[in-house]
């Protein structure tokens, strides 16, 4: 995937990343939720260079983005619904508590912390105008 996109004219090419919504139906389990059902991708991370080259002892840990309870199957349908096919992306428990009590997903992504023995770090990066 190339970022940034359009993912709303073609939802169906980015359904992994997906957040919004994790109901089909507004007022099913309650009305405090958006329907759609996984319709747009609205959350994101946003991370600096420094994390991706593993500068100054923590570094991004590739391909680890990960939308949770989404198994690339959720378009329009709800997180824990059983078609196309049983979402088994998250523990049951998860699946349906993101369905009870969240309108959106929520998404991850993995740190490598590495330890510093001397005490010191690099200067933080001189902002640019």
């Amino acid at each position: 995937m190339q970022y940034p996109t359009d993912w709303d004219s073609n939802p169906a090419s980015f359904k992994p990343y997906l957040t919004t919504s994790t109901r089909l139906s507004a007022s099913i389990p309650n009305t405090c939720g958006t329907s759609g059902g996984a319709k747009s991708w609205y959350d994101h991370i946003f991370i600096s260079p420094w994390l991706v080259k593993g500068a100054n002892y923590i570094q991004y840990i590739p391909n680890s983005y990960q939308t949770v309870g989404n198994d690339g199957q959720r378009l329009g349908v709800d997180v824990n619904a059983t078609t196309p096919v049983v979402n088994t992306s998250a523990p049951a428990n998860v699946i349906d508590a993101l369905f009870n009590f969240s309108n959106k997903y929520p998404i991850t992504i993995k740190l490598l912390v590495k330890v510093n023995r001397t005490g010191g770090s690099l200067a933080d990066p001189a902002e640019r105008n």
